[in-house]
């Protein structure tokens, strides 16, 4: 069931500014029929070993790679996929799962959302961890991103790109954290001119953006943005649904 909360959003604009949006009721649960372009759901028997593919159920064929260095390892755990422990001296273990791109996963300028169920401790936070992306920032076809932020480790929505030549980007900093060790749902949401994201179903930031054309020649990657850099914002808990839909 949809409900309505008070929430605060923190915007960051093209030019750079970050303004907080306060008292944003809750958009309904659901919008219209959803129709996944991408779900791994680490339940098809995949050991994550490197090398190995790892299954999208979609229908889309959108499959994963495991791709790992540094000795970066992701372990089955019931039906979930473990990343690796915090590492704060490099060279850390690398590790994520690439899907290479595919027009299906490329909404354009229509509504669509993308997320994932994230369980993480406290000692696991880390600047940047990226949970599922596609694209950079400044590229032509644009970027959406949901990643988990050390501060209180706040899951935070990503989407830039360009309407009409015209550059716009958002970063949207949910209004709670989720490393309590608890399974949570966290979705970004881009429907119209509003980018939302929510956690457990509730309405945690909203922001308005026009709808920017994503449409990039990237790989979808997740659990990291890259595996060969150092500095690769690895995510280094628990995931399980990460999902990608037109809405």
């Amino acid at each position: 069931m949809a409900r309505s909360r008070l929430v605060a959003a923190t915007l960051t604009l093209s030019f750079g500014c970050a303004v907080t949006i306060g008292a944003v009721a809750a958009l309904p649960d659901t919008v219209g029929a959803a129709a996944d372009q991408l779900h791994v759901n680490f339940d098809q028997g995949e050991s994550l070993a490197a090398g190995t593919t790892v299954s999208d159920v979609s229908g889309h064929n959108n499959d994963g790679v495991v791709k790992s260095m540094y000795g970066g390892t992701i372990t089955p755990m019931s039906g979930a996929a473990d990343f690796p422990n915090p590492c704060w001296s490099e060279p850390c273990p690398n590790v994520m799962i690439e899907i290479l791109d595919n027009a299906s996963l490329d909404p354009g300028t229509a509504a669509f959302e993308f997320g994932a169920d994230i369980k993480m401790k406290s000692d696991e936070t880390a600047d940047g961890e990226n949970v599922l992306q596609k694209g950079r920032w400044g590229e032509t076809g644009g970027q959406w991103k949901l990643q988990v932020d050390k501060a209180g480790g706040k899951p935070s929505c990503v989407i830039s790109g360009f309407r009409n030549g015209v550059e716009s980007r958002v970063v949207l900093k949910a209004s709670i954290g989720i490393a309590d060790n608890v399974w949570h749902t966290v979705v970004c949401r881009r429907a119209s001119s509003t980018v939302q994201i929510l956690i457990d179903g509730v309405a945690r930031g909203s922001a308005s953006m026009p709808s920017v054309n994503l449409a990039s020649s990237a790989a979808v990657t997740i659990g990291a943005k890259e595996v060969a850099a150092k500095d690769n914002d690895q995510f280094q808990a628990r995931l399980d649904d990460v999902f990608m839909r037109l809405i």
